[in-house]
């Protein structure tokens, strides 16, 4: 991270070692509640009893690159899964010459031959007794007809085995997903697990962690009261916590210039309550369990015709 003379203060006031709310950079720490461990479960479950198409919804903010990461991480027997990054670019080859270049490497010379690659793959996984796991993240971003061709895929059979997809998506893709293109499918074939947002006592473990892996912290930079404002703020979005967490640092260094921090804060807050107001339109249709104990993880066209049915 490149730093100014704001940020070497932040850094040399604090006794940091590395940054704990990055708000400009990928963060893959995952932290993990009894309600994110829920959801993991109910994935890996999926993955083994359905061939639905998973897709795991979330506000803005919530973690779900994490997650995404996570599972990628996760080696369970007999899987082969790789970690698509979608873009709003990526169309049907694009995407099969992805998934190919990592669960077939050998294969993946020639981009135009991608799509035949893919159902010479779920034929080897069958014969091979290989569960080939799928994870798309940002897939909110993929155009319709790409989305279209994964939900084709997922339909998929040879013998016993097909293609299980797991879409990590924000809630636009509900839209897309509801179109009159794709609705027909989606009804028969999509399941959706929405990701939770963290308690207030969750959150103070979150920062304490955060602050915990990030240095020996001279003088701990928050007060309840602060921790609550951060809470009321953020709505427990992971990146809106963060935010203001990082400001609130940061207003603590410099006393003397109190308005123009301020004016940050509200600035910064404003960015959150617009991720918060996304994250309570989703959570509403997901009820979830009461918070205990929590941890914190490093992840370590069908072009062609359709597979038949053997």
């Amino acid at each position: 991270m490149k730093k100014n003379k704001k940020t070497d203060q932040y850094f040399e006031s604090y006794e940091l070692t590395k940054d704990p709310f990055p708000v400009n950079a990928y963060d893959n720490i995952l932290f993990l509640t009894p309600e994110l461990t829920n959801r993991i479960q109910q994935i890996k479950k999926l993955i083994v009893e359905t061939d639905k198409l998973i897709v795991v919804s979330s506000a803005s903010g919530a973690g779900k690159s994490s997650l995404a990461d996570y599972l990628d991480s996760i080696k369970e027997k007999n899987w082969k899964a790789c970690l698509v990054q979608a873009d709003t670019d990526m169309d049907r080859e694009t995407l099969a010459y992805e998934i190919i270049q990592q669960a077939s490497p050998d294969k993946a010379d020639e981009k135009g031959m991608s799509i035949p690659q893919l159902h010479k793959l779920l034929e080897l996984s069958s014969k091979t007794e290989q569960v080939p796991v799928f994870i798309i993240d940002d897939a909110h971003k993929l155009p319709i007809e790409t989305l279209e061709f994964i939900l084709e895929l997922s339909a998929l059979k040879y013998q016993e085995t097909c293609f299980h997809f797991v879409l990590f998506a924000n809630e636009a893709i509900t839209d897309k997903l509801n179109s009159e293109t794709l609705i027909e499918l989606t009804s028969q074939l999509v399941t959706t697990i929405y990701l939770p947002s963290l308690s207030l006592a969750q959150l103070k473990e979150y920062i304490d962690n955060r602050l915990g892996s990030s240095g020996e912290i001279n003088e701990y930079p928050f007060s309840d009261d602060d921790i609550k404002e951060i809470y009321t703020i953020s709505a427990g979005l992971p990146k809106g916590v963060n935010i203001l967490a990082r400001e609130k640092m940061l207003a603590k260094l410099a006393p003397e210039s109190k308005p123009k921090t301020l004016l940050t804060i509200s600035i910064a807050s404003i960015i959150v309550i617009v991720l918060a107001a996304g994250f309570y339109l989703t959570s509403s249709q997901d009820p979830v369990t009461e918070p205990s104990q929590v941890i914190a993880v490093a992840p370590p066209q069908p072009a062609s015709p359709p597979v038949a049915t053997t």
